[in-house]
């Protein structure tokens, strides 16, 4: 018999003896997104692959919130995959980021991510896992942080620090987050605020924003990271929730602006599948639904785990620059991985 899936997940700003816990099987419809309106009294977790905002896999055997210790006790096994040994070089990704720099030059876009994949060379068992799970709980408060073993996925992992739709007593929230600096040193440059703005500026356009509608701008910290953060809220109707996530996701912070565009770059220039990075993933109870989008990820296969990062990419960026950023992303789990 085949093993269930089943997810874990620490609400942003839940204690850590509120961990959700359910169970497969994966519930999937092509066409679920038109779901999202309709609220009912189940708990679900959900989740949707890079690029794929029509399909959303559901567990909808919701266990209960329960500590750490206890969640664990509903976990037999987990799905994992096959991971292909491969680590993004630097010479190719900074040869993808000069190419991209020229179709900038040249019109095509004004702003593409491009994301790596690194390799690492650990087998981790339930407990571990745990472990990191717990590890990520209390470092990151304030981010969506899960384990998911999917039967169609594998197992992945993540402390994602940006919501992609809230929607809670008919408003949606949702938030800009581009810019990144390393250091409490670093002042923001002209090439960060135009991450940001291209990201803002197609976000306004989705939410038909106005100038007396009040958006607020703050920084967001994770790590060593910091991040311009733009916090938007607006009343929505909910049944216009499902048009709203297909005009967001994927929202230029992790794809590029124009969409279509940024989407046959990335295709042709990044040399891996996304899978469920950048994706979403998210919580709906009742008459409340919670989305993040898949960041600060990694996935644990049988032969090891594979972590995933991406940078925005303008015409003023740095190659040396955008690895580094990459690599401080996937630090958020790999300094975890022993």
């Amino acid at each position: 018999m085949e093993d269930p899936s089943f997810a874990l997940v620490r609400l942003p700003g839940d204690p850590l003896d509120q961990i959700h816990c359910f169970t497969g099987p994966e519930i999937i419809h092509a066409t679920s997104i038109k779901d999202l309106s309709h609220f009912n009294d189940k708990t679900e977790f959900l989740f949707s692959p890079w690029n794929q905002t029509d399909t959303i896999f559901k567990l909808d055997d919701f266990k209960g919130a329960f500590n750490l210790g206890e969640a664990f006790t509903w976990i037999e096994a987990s799905h994992k995959r096959k991971i292909n040994k491969e680590n993004t070089s630097f010479d190719f990704f900074a040869k993808s980021i000069d190419k991209a720099k020229s179709e900038i030059q040249n019109s095509q876009f004004e702003k593409v991510v491009l994301a790596r994949e690194k390799w690492i060379d650990i087998d981790l068992d339930l407990t571990e896992l745990g472990t990191i799970f717990y590890s990520l709980c209390k470092a990151h408060p304030n981010a969506f942080v899960y384990l998911c073993s999917s039967g169609n996925w594998g197992t992945w992992m993540g402390a994602s620090p940006e919501t992609l739709i809230n929607y809670d007593q008919g408003a949606v929230t949702t938030m800009s987050l581009a810019g990144t600096l390393f250091s409490q040193d670093e002042q923001w440059s002209p090439k960060e605020n135009q991450e940001q703005k291209v990201t803002s500026h197609f976000i306004e356009q989705c939410l038909n924003w106005n100038e007396t509608d009040e958006v607020q701008i703050r920084e967001l910290s994770q790590g060593q990271l910091r991040h311009l953060m733009s916090v938007y809220t607006k009343s929505w109707n909910v049944n216009d929730l499902p048009n709203l996530f297909l005009s967001l996701s994927p929202t230029p912070a992790v794809c590029g602006n124009p969409r279509q565009k940024a989407l046959e770059f990335i295709g042709s220039a990044e040399g891996f599948n996304r899978d469920l990075y950048a994706g979403f993933i998210g919580l709906r109870k009742q008459d409340k639904l919670i989305t993040n989008v898949n960041l600060r990820c990694a996935e644990i296969g049988t032969n090891g785990v594979r972590l995933v990062a991406g940078c925005g990419i303008n015409k003023d960026s740095n190659s040396e620059r955008e690895w580094e950023e990459s690599a401080l992303k996937m630090r958020v789990i790999e300094e975890y991985l022993s």
